[in-house]
């Protein structure tokens, strides 16, 4: 098991299964949420040929992220243990560790393991709430990179309040990519290395980056 670098050239894998994170204790235990995520994507994997590769995406959550404490452990790291213990090879686990939120999960995912390996088929494991916001992301990021999803959900209930989230998040999403054409490749460097509130350079004004939190986060 290992935490994926921009460089990294390991032997290409025909396909590969992503666990989109879902919460961590500050004590670095994964959320009920998440392990229910990551039994999900263990199933599937069994169900695979054994050289699949099996990828968590989360990274740490501290102070300045909308969450109390900082855990010793990442969302990744959290949700590899649980699959360790369901018997899951180490050695076909990767961890993508930068990300703090779903267009993170499956940027970083993208670049730092997805096209180093040539990988062009990925099943994406959330929650059955989350599964059409990360669908809409993962057109827009992954296909034109030529790369399919497949989303496989995880049951898993919601409030209210959290589904009305959801919706708005998902809104937002929707006008971001409208206002940018996610055709054209830099796009997505824009987003993501520009204009996202938490690895963005830019912009620098207060108002305008609590307005890009509320659309994407």
């Amino acid at each position: 098991m290992k935490t994926a670098t921009k460089n990294d050239t390991c032997a290409q894998a025909p396909r590969a299964i992503m666990v989109l994170g879902g919460g961590v204790s500050p004590e670095g235990k994964c959320s009920p949420e998440a392990a229910a995520r990551t039994r999900c994507a263990v199933d599937l994997w069994r169900s695979m040929s054994p050289e699949t590769l099996l990828i968590f995406s989360g990274g740490v959550f501290g102070p300045g992220v909308h969450r109390q404490g900082e855990s010793p452990l990442s969302e990744a790291g959290s949700m590899a243990v649980v699959a360790q213990e369901m018997g899951v090879p180490e050695d076909i686990i990767i961890l993508e560790e930068i990300s703090l939120d779903t267009l993170g999960n499956l940027y970083f995912t993208a670049r730092d393991i997805l096209l180093p390996r040539g990988i062009k088929e990925l099943w994406v494991v959330t929650s059955s709430y989350h599964c059409r916001r990360s669908a809409l992301i993962a057109d827009k990021l992954l296909k034109p990179l030529g790369i399919s999803t497949h989303m496989h959900p995880s049951p898993w209930p919601r409030s209210l309040r959290g589904r009305w989230l959801e919706v708005r998040r998902r809104s937002g999403i929707r006008a971001l990519f409208t206002i940018y054409d996610s055709s054209r490749p830099q796009v997505r460097y824009i987003i993501m290395e520009k204009l996202h509130p938490y690895y963005g350079s830019l912009p620098r004004r207060a108002w305008l980056r609590s307005l890009f939190r509320l659309m994407l986060t």
